[in-house]
């Protein structure tokens, strides 16, 4: 509970922090393969993941919130994260648009089901966003997750979660 307490106090002054700023991103993303790959043991059907972020940064640091939700599973989860950016065009002019991103996040976990589970969690992260226009893109994002929810309901001894997700952003 003082964990949860700790974070959403972290997360209301971040979000103050953000609004204040000029210059932000706002990005929605989704995993298509848990549509694909349902039905689970804890629903009867597959469904998007979907996953919102909003940062603000520079040129090289980024900053912000994130949620996720995965109804199907009564999966809840939002945190604070931080990415380092880079400019890919440097490498190659091919990849003009492109910007890369490697980052941390962390946060809870919480799970409502027969039995409900409240756990922290971290995760590795890795971006491409591609600008298709000044202020507009797409991402595709992948992240290594620590689930504490799969010790607390499963007893899982290797709570270890690959995702990928597509999505869009916004600059602001």
């Amino acid at each position: 509970m003082k964990i949860r307490s700790l974070l959403f106090f972290v997360m209301i002054v971040a979000s103050l922090q953000m609004f204040a700023q000029k210059k932000g991103i706002i990005q929605v993303s989704f995993d298509p393969t848990m549509l694909v790959n349902g039905p689970y043991s804890d629903s009867q059907k597959g469904a998007l993941d979907f996953l919102i972020k909003t940062s603000i940064g520079d040129s090289k640091n980024e900053f912000g919130l994130y949620f996720e939700k995965f109804k199907a599973m009564e999966y809840t989860s939002a945190g604070v994260l931080y990415n380092y950016k880079m400019e890919l065009a440097k490498v190659s002019s091919v990849l003009n648009n492109m910007i890369g991103l490697i980052g941390l996040d962390a946060g809870y976990i919480r799970r409502d089901l027969a039995k409900t589970s409240d756990a922290f969690t971290v995760s590795l992260n890795a971006e491409l966003r591609y600008l298709v226009s000044k202020n507009f893109g797409v991402n595709l994002t992948s992240n290594y997750r620590v689930r504490g929810d799969l010790i607390d309901l499963y007893n899982d001894k290797t709570p270890f979660i690959f995702s990928g997700y597509v999505g869009l952003f916004v600059i602001l």
